[in-house]
C-alpha cells in the first residue's frame, strides 16, 4: 500500500521542510503532494527552491508561489518582494 503525504505552507521555512522531510522518511511515506506557497516569507527562499527541487513529489503553486513568480515587483508585498529578490528562474 501507498504512503502519502500533503505538505503546504513552507513559506521559506527551510528548518521546518527539513524536519518534514526527514519524518516523512522515518515513516515510509511514499509519495508527497505539496500543495504550494513554498517561498515567500522572509526566511530562506532561495534555499528552500533548491531542497524542494530535490524531493520527488507533485508540486502545485499557491498564490504566493504564483505572486511571486509572475506579478510586477512593485505590487509585491514585503515577504514576496524578499522572496522574488532571493531566488532566481
Amino acid at each position: 500500500m501507498t504512503q502519502m503525504a500533503i505538505v503546504a505552507d513552507i513559506h521559506g521555512n527551510l528548518p521546518a521542510l527539513n524536519a518534514v522531510i526527514d519524518d516523512l522518511a522515518s515513516v515510509g511515506v511514499d509519495a508527497v503532494i505539496n500543495l504550494g506557497d513554498c517561498l515567500s516569507g522572509p526566511l530562506w527562499p532561495r534555499e528552500t527552491a533548491e531542497r524542494l527541487r530535490g524531493q520527488d513529489w507533485v508540486h502545485l503553486r499557491g498564490n504566493h508561489d504564483r505572486q511571486v513568480a509572475a506579478d510586477v515587483p512593485e505590487t509585491l508585498g514585503l515577504s514576496d518582494a524578499y522572496a522574488r529578490g532571493q531566488i532566481t528562474d
